[in-house]
């Protein structure tokens, strides 16, 4: 079975997102019904990965659907709340190469995959087996929202949800996580091949 990436780099032991963290932001940021939090970390975003926070911009101007601007804006600013959290000032800022070249990766492990039919796993499954936290965070969320549009119908604006938009933060914020997690540098006592027990 064809489980790791063939196009796409592996997350390293030193980048790998605890789930303990990703609770204590969602927790945070999802809290209150002011969203001070939410823009905080928005602020951080914008100033401290400018590469990112345009090219998530970019996207959201792209899409009508307020349900997946939202939702998008959200998984967004969650998951680099997260990074932040765990890794601090090991995080550096993403250049525009490193994003580049991982929707490069992605785009050919999709053709690769799409080119063997007999391989049962598709990317997200190899981005699963890399972040399990943040990428069951994200399919939670989706199912979610898609969950409430089959028992609803409409969004909160009483239009149909557009599943196509939602695919594509979907994709987007899988990137992301990819992204996010190259540009985490090791700890100065990091030992390639050591055990996680080293990275404490």
């Amino acid at each position: 079975m064809w489980i790791k990436g063939a196009a796409i780099r592996p997350v390293p032991p030193h980048a790998l997102v605890e789930p303990r963290v990703l609770a204590e932001i969602e927790a945070e940021i999802g809290e209150g019904e002011s969203h001070e939090a939410l823009t905080r970390w928005q602020g951080r975003y914008e100033a401290e990965q400018p590469v990112m926070a345009s090219r998530l911009n970019d996207m959201l101007d792209d899409i009508d659907d307020e349900t997946a601007i939202a939702v998008g804006f959200f998984l967004e600013i969650v998951i680099y709340a997260t990074f932040v959290r765990s890794f601090a000032a090991r995080l550096r800022p993403v250049t525009l190469d490193l994003l580049r070249g991982t929707e490069e990766s992605v785009k050919v492990e999709e053709e690769l995959r799409a080119d063997h039919p007999e391989e049962p796993l598709e990317v997200d499954d190899v981005l699963r087996a890399e972040q399990p936290a943040l990428v069951t965070f994200i399919e939670e969320h989706m199912a979610a929202v898609l969950e409430h549009e089959g028992e609803e119908g409409e969004d909160v604006a009483g239009r149909d949800v557009d599943v196509e938009a939602l695919q594509r933060v979907y994709r987007h914020v899988m990137v992301t996580v990819l992204t996010l997690s190259h540009a985490v540098m090791a700890p100065a006592t990091y030992v390639p091949g050591a055990s996680n027990e080293a990275l404490a």
